[in-house]
């Protein structure tokens, strides 16, 4: 049995999630299969492409995506679909992934109850993932290159001083 996970699209963390996507298997936050790389890859194209953010449209549009993903894998032929939608927070749930206009807040679902949906924003989440457009994206990795370049050439001016006797 994999991890459960349950995908809740809402207005605000403030309110009930519109619609909750229950994910049977593969709810962990973290792989190439995972939650987190399905709805980064998913939603900020959907966002894009229709421009504006509604919870309800972008909760249909994902489960489809999801549902046409497991079919192209064609890993268990009873997986396709391996989704159900609810209005609930299910027992058995491992992660909860909130998901807003300005991207992805994850839970530890264990111990969380069905009214803490609608208070999201009083729950310490474990992370939170925000959408990036391609220009922000580009101007991110370039920001990072950059730092990474600044960094090795400390840690190379930090590793000659030492050799030279400069620092004790």
């Amino acid at each position: 049995m994999g991890t459960k996970a349950q995908i809740g699209f809402h207005e605000t963390l403030a309110d009930r999630p519109v619609a909750i996507l229950t994910q049977h298997n593969d709810g962990h936050p973290t792989g190439k299969s995972g939650v987190m790389s399905e709805l980064m890859e998913i939603c900020p194209s959907l966002l894009k492409r229709y421009g504006f953010y509604e919870p309800a449209y972008l909760a249909a549009r994902t489960l489809v995506m999801l549902a046409l993903r497991l079919d192209e894998r064609k890993e268990d032929p009873h997986n396709v679909w391996g989704y159900t939608v609810g209005a609930e927070l299910r027992d058995a749930t491992r992660f909860y992934y909130a998901v807003t206009k300005e991207g992805v807040h994850v839970y530890d679902a264990r111990g969380m109850v069905d009214e803490d949906l609608g208070k999201l924003e009083d729950i310490e989440e474990m992370f939170f993932t925000a959408w990036v457009n391609d220009d922000e994206r580009r101007e991110l990795e370039k920001e990072i290159a950059t730092t990474d370049a600044s960094l090795k050439a400390m840690k190379l001016r930090l590793e000659s001083l030492k050799r030279n006797g400069a620092l004790v």
